[in-house]
């Protein structure tokens, strides 16, 4: 009986439905595996455009803030040392672009703050 078995296993058709059934076990784990990889690079994918849509330049403004810039829009201004007194600025926001006139300058210090006028020069 034992060796009944044993041969039966080496019968063409008996390999062909165990490899046949090896394939599809095979098969339906690439399947699910798949899925949850795909199912995790979506929910990443998601993840990195909620992070940049946050970041944003435009939804940043939409919260209340805006871009300086020099009169020319070549260079971002960042610090009241790249800004003189009489200085034209273009400030970008939400909606559009308002061009100022810088009339006087208030320089923070850790100690008090040092106000400087169109006056003062």
């Amino acid at each position: 009986m034992k060796a009944d078995r044993q041969l039966a296993s080496f019968n063409p058709k008996e390999q062909v439905v165990y490899s046949r059934k090896r394939l599809d076990s095979s098969a339906r784990l690439l399947r699910q595996t798949m899925q949850a990889v795909l199912k995790r690079k979506q929910q990443e994918l998601v993840s990195s455009m909620r992070q940049l849509d946050a970041l944003s330049p435009l939804k940043i403004m939409q919260r209340g803030y805006g871009l300086v810039y020099d009169e020319k829009e070549k260079q971002l201004v960042k610090s009241i040392q790249q800004v003189q007194i009489g200085d034209v600025l273009k400030l970008r926001l939400m909606d559009g672009r308002i061009d100022c006139h810088v009339w006087s300058m208030e320089e923070k210090t850790e100690e008090k703050s040092d106000v400087k006028s169109g006056s003062d020069a």
